[in-house]
């Protein structure tokens, strides 16, 4: 029998763009190499790559209940990633899917 997965729910850049710009409450997540995030990433966006997330992403990501939105460079790690978080028990996650699709600015300084 084959047993169909729940897509992680997706959001749109223009619906990021806006809660960015309101100031709303949640966690913007690269799951990107190191190297591509230096390139350049979405301003207010903290790493963790995907490979990481099930040892890593209680200690960087503690609370479980605040809207996180992930994206990658295409949006297959992004999709990876969400399904991971909502596995360890993260209620509140949502694709963005690749920064390609980004029309906004990024910024690549490192804090």
């Amino acid at each position: 029998m084959l047993v169909k997965r729940k897509l992680p729910d997706r959001i749109s850049p223009e619906e990021a763009k806006q809660m960015m710009d309101t100031k709303q409450e949640f966690v913007l997540l690269d799951v990107r190499e190191q190297k591509e995030y230096e390139e350049g990433h979405i301003p207010g966006a903290i790493l963790l790559n995907v490979s990481d997330i099930e040892t890593k992403a209680e200690g960087v990501l503690p609370n479980k209940e605040i809207l996180y939105i992930v994206y990658c460079r295409t949006g297959q790690r992004a999709m990876n990633a969400c399904m991971k978080l909502e596995k360890l028990g993260y209620k509140n996650v949502k694709n963005l899917g690749g920064i390609i699709h980004w029309p906004y600015s990024t910024k690549t300084e490192i804090v």
